[in-house]
This record gives C-alpha cells, sequence and structure tokens, in this order.
C-alpha cells in the first residue's frame, strides 16, 4: 500500500485507463517456488488494479496457470464485465503463462 501511495504521488494523477501486467520472477526452475512467486506479482498488479483504474477501463495481467488460476479469474469476472483468457502464439508450447484480459471495469467489493 505504501508503495501504491507512492507510485500515485509521483505519476501526479489518481486513476488510469489501462493496467498492463507483463509481470514474472526470476525463474529457479522450481515450480512451486515460481508458481507463488508470480502469484505473489499478480495480487500487486491486483492491488493496483484496484487502486488507479478508472471505471470503464481494461486491464490485461500475466498468470501462470496454477491452484490460483480461478481464483484470479474470479476475481476478474467480479470487476469487469468481459473477462478473456489469452494465450498468445509467441508464448512457448509448454509455459503455463496466459494473460487475464478485463475489459469494462465497474470495481465493487470482492466476495471469495
Amino acid at each position: 500500500s505504501d508503495f501504491l501511495d507512492m507510485l500515485s504521488k509521483k505519476m501526479g494523477l489518481d486513476s488510469v485507463d489501462v493496467i498492463l501486467s507483463d509481470l514474472a520472477p526470476n525463474m529457479t526452475g522450481k515450480y512451486e517456488l515460481d508458481y507463488y512467486r508470480q502469484i505473489a506479482l499478480v495480487k500487486v498488479s491486483l492491488a493496483t488494479i484496484e487502486k488507479f483504474l478508472k471505471r470503464g477501463g481494461s486491464a490485461v495481467v500475466k498468470v501462470f496457470e496454477g491452484p490460483e488460476s480461478q481464483n484470479l479469474r474470479k476475481f476478474f469476472l467480479s470487476k469487469f464485465k468481459f473477462v478473456h483468457s489469452v494465450k498468445p502464439p509467441a508464448s512457448r508450447k509448454h509455459s503455463s503463462e496466459f494473460y487475464l484480459v478485463g475489459l469494462r471495469y465497474f470495481g465493487g467489493a470482492y466476495l471469495t
């Protein structure tokens, strides 16, 4: 939260139209460790969406397929009118990465 507050002051604005997160950790080759480190980065992206994204805005967030994928999709469904999962053609065939794309952000409380 302190980081997001600092970012807000540096940017000099309180909302944006689009948030694009292509974050990924330095990979160790240990799937579980890499996966949960990536999920931690996704959570930073989700907090950024909730703090800065304007109503009607869009977000794209890189996610690794795994145990938390459905919860992340539910989060997007609770915040965006349209939600798509996209695996780009340039992504390696065996890579677990995909992108959650949310269009027309409406915000609201997220219920687990």
